[in-house]
């Protein structure tokens, strides 16, 4: 309200004053009358909140001076936060002198939103609270992961753990260390994964080992504590292979590999039936399941891979799914090609889950005699062992015995140097295997079982 509002609204007690004045013996036109004399001083209206901003574990509010002050000079502002999840108010509050128009809150938990509301304060007293601001989040480094529960498998251990709570900045990776049970102490693995992973793995452990897991959360502003410790697991040893079907392994795309057992597995004669390790050669799928439905003599055993690369048979492509050549991927590796050409042998030897699958189950059930299906080219092909037994079945099946080149990395190669004495054999079957076909190779397979 302006002096002259203020007057004409007021005139009864200008003109007392005057009269006042006069008995005293002073013109009025003489005094001085200071300039606010009349004038009500109030409380500041509210400031103009601006939009806040955040930084690390930091928050800053901002406004602009209310456009009233209330006839009295703003003193200092009066600044609270509140929390813009559950709308929380006064979770803080500070003041801040007048002139400045913006204050910083530090300190704060990253990952929490907040919003600020500001109030000018003079003389009088403190005006009304500006309306809220933008929320914001301030960031800092991650709490740590809430561990969970490790697991034991065969050679291998796995930790878990939930992903820290929001700290305004994204988890990038997090640093995993796998410590001896026994010591306590020893860190036995140390691993980086990826920030939107939540498990890892870590295989190639010893049958006994007794480990546990600790986890940090790491992103652009540090890296958190570590986790608690994980519950102790002991690491298992793979498991005595039993007559009937068993997984042995699993594939790229996570397919399972598995071995059927006709017989005993401590048999004096073990013979294993591989088909298919190329997944669009399919001729030998069906003499191997048939032979896995069959009945093996006393003192022999069929040990029956039917789909060793099950990915690549999905696919109808000669490599897995990494568009690796298998019978290229084993011991006695050489590179050779780019991924995708043909003959193409993975990054070295047994790179892929199939061949390291495999390569476990041959050295774990050492075959006295080892027979692998392909195709197209008809013929039996002399690996090693017993030759007259293989030349048998080569009449007994109306193909050509031959010997074929020997191929760096393929698995009857590296398992004839493994095993001298065992007999191994590559059958190429032609283009189509109908079912007499099928009969005639499941009888030359019982007599190549008994004899080799």
């Amino acid at each position: 309200m302006t002096k002259r509002a203020f007057l004409t609204r007021h005139s009864t007690v200008v003109m007392a004053l005057a009269a006042s004045l006069g008995m005293m013996g002073i013109s009025p036109a003489n005094a001085e009358i200071p300039s606010d004399v009349g004038i009500m001083k109030t409380v500041p209206d509210a400031p103009v909140i601006m939009p806040a901003t955040a930084g690390t574990a930091e928050a800053v509010a901002a406004w602009t001076a209310p456009s009233n002050d209330g006839g009295s000079p703003v003193i200092r502002y009066s600044v609270r936060m509140v929390d813009a999840a559950t709308g929380t108010k006064d979770i803080a509050v500070k003041d801040g002198a007048a002139p400045e128009t913006t204050l910083s809150f530090t300190g704060l938990p990253g990952g929490v939103p907040v919003r600020f509301q500001v109030q000018a304060v003079n003389a009088v007293g403190a005006g009304p609270f500006s309306s809220l601001s933008n929320a914001v989040i301030p960031a800092s480094r991650p709490s740590a992961p809430m561990i969970g529960t490790a697991t034991a498998q065969v050679g291998s251990a796995v930790g878990r753990w939930t992903a820290p709570a929001s700290s305004g900045s994204a988890v990038t990776r997090y640093h995993v260390r796998m410590v001896d049970g026994a010591t306590g102490t020893k860190a036995l693995a140390v691993r980086d994964i990826a920030g939107n992973l939540t498990s890892l793995r870590i295989t190639g452990l010893p049958k006994g080992t007794s480990v546990w897991f600790q986890v940090q959360a790491i992103n652009a502003l540090g890296a958190s504590d570590y986790s608690t410790r994980s519950n102790a697991v002991t690491v298992l040893g793979a498991p005595g292979y039993h007559t009937g079907t068993q997984t042995i392994g699993y594939s790229v795309q996570g397919r399972a590999i598995a071995l059927t057992i006709v017989g005993s597995p401590t048999a004096k004669k073990r013979v294993m039936v591989i088909s298919e390790i190329h997944g669009n050669e399919r001729g030998g799928a069906q003499i191997a399941k048939t032979l896995a439905k069959s009945h093996a003599p006393t003192g022999v055993a069929y040990f029956v891979v039917s789909y060793p690369n099950p990915d690549g048979a999905v696919l109808n492509t000669r490599g897995n799914a990494r568009r690796v050549d298998l019978n290229r991927n084993f011991p006695g590796w050489k590179s050779d090609g780019r991924p995708g050409s043909a003959y193409y042998p993975g990054t070295g030897a047994l790179s892929e889950r199939e061949s390291k699958a495999m390569y476990a189950a041959i050295k774990k059930i050492k075959p006295t005699a080892f027979v692998t299906y392909h195709q197209h080219l008809n013929v039996v092909d002399y690996g090693g062992g017993n030759k007259a037994a293989q030349a048998t079945y080569a009449k007994g099946t109306g193909m050509r015995f031959i010997q074929l080149s020997r191929y760096p990395g393929s698995q009857a190669t590296w398992l004839h140097a493994a095993y001298p004495s065992s007999t191994v054999m590559t059958v190429e079957l032609p283009a189509r295997v109908p079912g007499p076909m099928v009969s005639r190779h499941i009888a030359a397979l019982k007599y190549l079982a008994a004899h080799h």
